[in-house]
């Protein structure tokens, strides 16, 4: 079996960033035939082989069929190579979906789903911690804000309409300031969660990963 051509793999890596609905082959891949290749491909990327009739609705544009005998044969050997314990293991930790193609999943699935737990369990600490930090910095500015217009008030060196402008203005600030407060202890609260399910489950992965 031959590598997969770079070309391809670059084709189907750019529908995925452009329009939904694009087609899956373009038209000098529906000319070339390599149906063996691109069922590899297929195979390789966690594609059921149902997308056989994805490819076969973008060549038809070209008067082409696909020729299934040659496309399974690649999907087969695909297989073969997707579904091990390695790469259940890759694609976990990558937060790849599995969509239920190995036709014996216990081995691939031992380490897809440890590895994508994990992988959740740590995007979500990472996420909260961006959210957290966010927060802060919002909460920061806010306060900076409100402690720039009470001094403003404080001086009193402004006609009485912008004074009381300003007063309200420092009210909303102020209640601004206690929401973001409050948003920022819950995610505070739930940052701590999430680290210590992350110990848990990087615990229970090091022991699946030990038998």
């Amino acid at each position: 079996m031959k590598p997969i051509q770079p070309s391809l793999k670059f084709s189907f890596i750019l529908c995925l960033f452009t329009m939904s609905g694009c087609a899956t082959l373009s038209e000098s891949q529906c000319k070339a035939q390599d149906w063996t290749t691109i069922g590899q491909y297929d195979a390789q990327s966690g594609y059921p082989a149902l997308r056989m009739a994805d490819h076969q609705n973008a060549c038809d544009d070209y008067g082409i069929t696909v020729d299934p005998a040659q496309y399974q044969t690649g999907y087969t050997v695909g297989l073969q190579n997707y579904c091990t314990a390695e790469n259940g293991w890759s694609e976990g930790s990558k937060g790849n979906n599995y969509r239920g193609i190995c036709p014996a999943e216990s081995r691939f699935l031992s380490t897809y789903n440890p590895a994508k737990r994990l992988h959740d369990a740590q995007r979500k600490v990472t996420d909260l911690k961006q959210s957290l930090e966010r927060l802060e910095n919002q909460r920061d500015k806010l306060r900076r804000e409100s402690r720039r217009l009470t001094l403003l008030i404080q001086q009193g060196k402004l006609p009485i309409e912008q004074l009381e402008s300003l007063a309200k203005a420092r009210n909303h600030t102020n209640q601004q300031l206690r929401d973001v407060h409050r948003e920022r202890n819950a995610t505070r609260r739930e940052l701590d969660l999430a680290i210590s399910a992350l110990a848990a489950i990087s615990v229970s992965t090091a022991t699946i990963l030990r038998h």
